[in-house]
């Protein structure tokens, strides 16, 4: 893995101390991670067009304090819902959130939001998959990748990424 991703791989781990500390396990947070970073990568590869109006990263960071867990909610609703695309609808079908204080979504997802995506290649978003698919302690249990992984962002149809929306 090239340094760029390594980087990335590193301190998006690090972002789930605080989904632990909200009652999570491990499968909760690699989901909630691969919501946030599909929504996040979305806005960094210009590929939000096919998500419904209001639904975008920068509409979720524009919320704040208990507001922005209840629009978040609302927002994987209307993406699982509203899209035009089918690949969205079925990465965010019957989404929920695991998320109980709105202050440690506002802590991932600014981490999320402060990560350099700009330095980062198509080849660093194939490498974040394949670290977090090798790297995890489920890896080490099962040869496919844990059905998190296949129903949300890094389903390996969805994160041939920059993601291909049809």
């Amino acid at each position: 893995m090239n340094p760029r991703a390594a980087d990335l791989v590193q301190k998006l781990w690090s972002l789930c101390h605080v989904l632990r500390d909200d009652g999570m396990v491990y499968n909760q947070y690699m989901i909630e991670l691969t919501y946030l970073l599909f929504l996040k990568l979305a806005a960094v590869t210009g590929r939000e067009q096919s998500f419904p109006d209001g639904c975008t990263w920068n509409d979720l960071m524009s919320h704040s304090g208990k507001d922005q867990l209840g629009y978040y909610r609302v927002m994987l609703t209307r993406l699982g819902e509203d899209s035009p695309s089918a690949v969205v609808r079925q990465i965010f079908s019957f989404p929920t959130t695991v998320f109980t204080h709105s202050s440690n979504l506002r802590i991932v997802a600014d981490g999320v939001d402060r990560l350099d995506w700009g330095s980062a290649g198509q080849d660093d978003f194939g490498d974040l998959y394949h670290s977090c698919n090798t790297s995890t302690p489920l890896s080490s249990l099962v040869e496919e990748p844990p059905w998190c992984f296949r129903t949300t962002c890094f389903s390996k149809r969805a994160l041939e990424l920059g993601y291909v929306l049809t």
